[in-house]
């Protein structure tokens, strides 16, 4: 048992051939797109892995990368990039697009194993309010454009690779699933396997739309007091693993725990309580709300986080004056809704306490 500090020391100087690819690898893959990407990853030709974290550590050094990013994530793929496990993989047709305009954020990226075996990955949102913006607006559309951009970079890339996995962490996970379940048919018998780690789900019909033939090589993979995968819906039963967090926290993959013997992540047999309690809230929420009204809130909700001209959750942070400023500007009713949203999770004594646990960085006890 141990989280993936402990997997790199059982890892680290097993090649592919002698250890296959498995789903701790995906996950480590998977937060390669929170870095710097303008800076760690190459617009054209391949860079391979260590050369990639170099560059970001010379820039950047171990920082934190911004708000909910924390630098344990960078010091893990830093170490990664450092064994013979990792060192030469080769990054390459790295994409990225933030658009406020269109209200875009969307990373993807390619990793080759060897000639024959690659992975494409899918980022999950980063620091800045647009992307996070962007998954909100699932609660009352489909039409969501970093979903469209992961189908059409699967569908380009996928007809040069051999055969690959699809991994995504949090929003990548969704955009995983949604790439792989609606690609050209020449394309999906290549994939070996999609896992979302901690990913939202997808609209109800979104979901109901993807081919039955299509879910088999679906995993989704979240912790046993999941928040952030839970939301919406999902097409496959999740596989539950064991976190060392609490709370909102447990999305952090650096509290996952592995299992050595079976080299995968530790399941266990449910969610606990305050993770039921937490999505019936939520789902309670989405259901009393109209289409109407979904928007309003999240137009509102995002105005005020963007208040005074921040463009990141970091620069939000900082100016929580203006934030508030912003909210009391707002129309009555529009204050009345976020606020009694807001209020109606934080009243219930579980839920308080679990987030204010995981805010203070307080672990999970067996």
């Amino acid at each position: 048992m141990g989280n993936l500090h402990n997997y790199l020391d059982y890892c680290q100087n097993l090649s592919f051939n002698e250890l296959p690819f498995n789903e701790l690898d995906g996950v480590i893959l998977s937060m390669l797109p929170m870095l710097d990407c303008n800076v760690s990853f190459p617009k054209k030709g391949k860079r391979d892995f260590f050369h990639c974290l170099s560059r970001h550590v010379r820039v950047h050094e171990l920082n934190q990368l911004g708000l909910i990013i924390n630098s344990n994530i960078t010091k893990m793929l830093y170490r990664a990039s450092k064994t013979k496990r990792f060192s030469s993989l080769k990054i390459h047709t790295f994409h990225s697009i933030i658009d406020h305009i269109s209200e875009t954020q969307a990373t993807s990226l390619i990793v080759d194993i060897d000639d024959s075996l690659s992975v494409v990955v899918f980022s999950g949102t980063d620091d800045t309010i647009v992307g996070w913006k962007e998954d909100f607006k699932m609660m009352y559309t489909t039409d969501i454009p970093c979903l469209k951009h992961s189908l059409d970079y699967l569908n380009k890339v996928g007809a040069e690779l051999n055969e690959f996995y699809i991994v995504g962490h949090s929003k990548g996970g969704m955009e995983a699933i949604y790439a792989y379940s609606f690609c050209d048919d020449s394309i999906k018998d290549k994939v070996k396997k999609v896992i979302s780690y901690d990913g939202p789900g997808l609209n109800k019909k979104i979901c109901e739309a993807i081919p039955q033939d299509r879910l088999d090589k679906i995993s989704h993979i979240i912790p046993q007091g999941g928040i952030i995968g839970r939301l919406f819906f999902s097409p496959v039963e999740p596989k539950i693993i064991y976190s060392t967090y609490r709370g909102l926290q447990q999305h952090d993959p650096m509290s996952w725990e592995f299992s050595r013997g079976k080299v995968s992540f530790q399941e266990v047999e449910e969610f606990n309580i305050q993770s039921n309690l937490m999505k019936q809230k939520i789902d309670d929420i989405m259901d009393s709300l109209s289409e109407e009204k979904s928007k309003e809130f999240v137009h509102y909700l995002f105005e005020v986080m963007a208040a005074g001209g921040s463009i990141t959750l970091t620069e939000m942070a900082k100016r929580p004056h203006k934030a508030l400023r912003q909210f009391l500007k707002l129309p009555v009713d529009s204050r009345k809704l976020i606020a009694a949203l807001i209020l109606y999770l934080a009243k219930d004594k579980i839920i308080s306490r679990e987030l204010i646990l995981g805010a203070i960085g307080v672990n999970q006890s067996r």
